[in-house]
């Protein structure tokens, strides 16, 4: 299963199977969201994702069938994160970088914050961000 998000008046989730391409379910999320740490699909099967509003991050559940989102955990602090992230399903975490570059790692199922380390930068004359991914090897 992939889930995908569709842009029209109100974002929409698609869930669509990776082997035939076909559409399984498209509801339209109540209210856009901006989902700037991605949507994840747990090795339960639920689907979350990391959300940002008002300089405050969350993690929500996200109902495959309805876009009905409920909140696992606020980040109050945590700034905007950046629009990568990635899970890791053999320690059930989510990381994620934020504004402060932080390397948030959050267990998807409860939210619960496991540490959030500041990176360096790997070179101090330039800048850098994370639009080319983070990758769990």
């Amino acid at each position: 299963m992939i889930a995908l998000l569709g842009e029209s008046q109100v974002d929409q989730l698609l869930i669509v199977d990776g082997m035939t391409g076909e559409v399984m379910a498209d509801p339209s999320f109540s209210e856009p969201h901006k989902w700037s740490g991605g949507l994840h699909i747990r090795e339960d099967g639920q689907l979350v994702g990391v959300k940002e509003q008002g300089g405050t991050a969350s993690l929500m559940l996200i109902d495959q069938l309805t876009a009905q989102v409920s909140l696992i955990a606020e980040y109050p602090g945590t700034l905007p994160v950046f629009g990568t992230a990635v899970y890791d399903g053999l320690t059930n975490t989510i990381f994620v970088v934020s504004a402060n570059f932080e390397l948030l790692q959050l267990e998807a199922t409860s939210g619960q914050l496991l540490t959030s380390p500041k990176l360096s930068k790997p070179n101090p004359v330039t800048d850098f961000n994370w639009w080319g991914g983070l990758y769990i090897r």
